[in-house]
């Protein structure tokens, strides 16, 4: 189903309103937030409260549309007029393991909404440009060094860490951006 991003917009702000009170940050990402004139789904990422919101959010989402998916990362909702809702989760900061090999795991916030923003081509791109300096960008991860998250949580943390200046939404489709454009000073060669 294609939508205006009129109407899209208007469904993902109710949408966000009515989960907003469950979670810690929640955003439009995907082509709203893009602003293409056509929209074929609606995608947020969102960051559950950690005392039940997202099991609160399932119950709210049910309430208004049918579930059909449920995983740790996604919720897919259909609306009744087949408008396709997908809730990405990102996770908190945690810590791991136990007294004698304690290791922090960051939160993922950023590097979800940055890869569910999109476009497709720009993360390829962006992935691309990770490995020639050495490093990767596993989506729902992070930028990763050495196997370990180096940056994950904002966007801006991630382009700084992919050495790159923060490249504005309306420049991440395809042809519209030159990683060439956005490299910061001093920054061609190895991380």
């Amino acid at each position: 189903m294609t939508l205006r991003l009129s109407r899209a917009r208007a469904i993902s702000d109710r949408v966000i309103s009515e989960l907003a009170q469950y979670c810690d940050k929640i955003e439009v990402a995907g082509s709203i937030r893009r602003e293409r004139p056509n929209v074929h789904d609606i995608d947020i990422v969102c960051l559950p409260r950690k005392d039940g919101g997202r099991e609160a959010i399932i119950d709210r989402v049910q309430q208004r549309c049918r579930i059909d998916k449920k995983g740790s990362e996604l919720i897919r909702a259909i609306m009744a007029d087949n408008v396709q809702i997908d809730i990405w989760i990102a996770r908190h900061t945690t810590i791991e393991g136990d007294l004698l090999e304690q290791r922090t795991v960051p939160g993922n916030f950023g590097s979800v909404l940055l890869c569910r923003t999109g476009s497709k081509e720009h993360n390829i791109d962006l992935i691309n440009h990770a490995k020639s300096i050495n490093l990767t960008w596993h989506p729902h991860d992070g930028v990763m060094k050495n196997g370990r998250v180096i940056a994950s949580e904002t966007e801006d943390e991630i382009f700084a860490a992919l050495k790159l200046k923060f490249i504005p939404v309306r420049y991440r489709e395809p042809g519209r951006f030159s990683f060439s454009k956005w490299m910061r000073v001093g920054s061609k060669g190895s991380a």
